[in-house]
């Protein structure tokens, strides 16, 4: 699946999806831990950081050099 390090950082509003993207991090987590006596790998991808509304706001998206 496609995660996230969101659950790592304590960004203010994001509550909720932090909370799902940790719970769904632990779950690949000890999901991978239980298969892999059956030589199965079960992981998740989390994509690089990406500047966008969810953590900036319009005017710091608007002053950053990208």
């Amino acid at each position: 699946g496609v995660t996230s390090a969101t659950p790592l950082r304590a960004i203010p509003g994001l509550s909720v999806y932090s909370a799902a993207r940790g719970a769904q991090n632990a779950f690949v987590q000890v999901v991978g831990n239980e298969v892999a006596a059956h030589n199965v790998q079960f992981n998740a991808i989390g994509p690089a950081h990406i500047a966008n509304n969810m953590y900036y706001t319009s005017e710091m998206l608007e002053d950053a050099d990208v």
